[in-house]
């Protein structure tokens, strides 16, 4: 069985890398490792209804080996994990596909080169969030030879792209289930929200641990990647906090769950093997 021999770097998001690697299989080719990049890394762009826009993703080759690279917008949905999950494009009532145009479709990009795919968007005129993944298939352009063929993976990367209407509903959580328990050393924290507004929210903030005694205070980031609840959208977080002392433990959860509210709860852990 071959083994794949390109290593892919890049700074798009890992969801999205994630996500996009799945539209991409396997090719046979014979290539040197690919170093690539795409700016921005994330769209989020506030939009009336009726209003147009205009921008441009910049792509950058950074390796020694020239690539055929073929824009495409598809829908996607978030599972409770993050993840986001393929649907055909102009299927999911939320879709950006139809709202949006990018020029050039495909170019090839040389070694050491930057192209700038600019796009378009006319917002409808109605709507609350629509959105997309903006995907760049990087296929290598170099021949094979005979006999000596390898399967590479073809780069497939990924750009969430979001519109949104200011005047709809920002982003609210309800909190649906919080709780925590000991593993091991460690404690796992499992927190389950749902966004019951109509844009995104990204909520952050933070754990405190600490020890009934006073000796362990510690305090842990939450979701410090900045990832998004959709709109009507569950999220669950399962977190490993640690190592902790065995003694008894309160545990403090704070975090933003609306523009201008945080969520906060404290949570009391007994000692181990009580």
């Amino acid at each position: 069985m071959h083994r794949p021999t390109s290593v892919v770097k890049s700074s798009a998001p890992l969801w999205a890398l994630l996500f996009v690697f799945g539209l991409g299989a396997p090719r046979a080719a014979h290539a040197a490792p690919l170093s690539v990049s795409i700016g921005p890394q994330l769209v989020d762009m506030p939009i009336r209804p009726g209003a147009s826009a205009e921008d441009a993703f910049s792509f950058s080759n950074d390796s020694d080996t020239p690539l055929a690279v073929t824009v495409s917008v598809v829908d996607f949905v978030a599972d409770e994990a993050g993840r986001a999950v393929k649907k055909p494009a102009g299927t999911e009532p939320t879709s950006v596909a139809r709202f949006i145009r990018i020029s050039p479709v495909r170019a090839r990009v040389e070694p050491h080169q930057r192209v700038y795919f600019r796009y378009k968007v006319k917002a409808p005129e109605e709507f609350t969030q629509l959105q997309g993944i903006v995907a760049f298939e990087a296929v290598p352009q170099v021949a094979g030879s005979a006999g000596k063929a390898r399967m590479v993976l073809v780069p497939v990367l990924g750009v969430p792209f979001y519109l949104e209407n200011p005047a709809a509903r920002p982003g609210t959580l309800k909190v649906d289930d919080l709780s925590v328990t000991r593993d091991g050393g460690n404690l796992k924290l499992s927190l389950r929200v749902t966004n019951e507004g109509q844009r995104n929210i990204r909520p952050t903030g933070f754990v405190r641990v600490r020890s009934a005694e006073g000796g362990f205070d510690t305090s842990y980031p939450f979701n410090d990647g900045r990832e998004a609840v959709l709109p009507g959208a569950a999220r669950v977080w399962t977190l490993t906090l640690g190592p902790v002392p065995g003694g008894a433990l309160s545990i403090g959860v704070r975090f933003s769950n609306a523009p201008r509210t945080v969520f906060e709860k404290t949570l009391e852990l007994p000692a181990a093997g009580h």
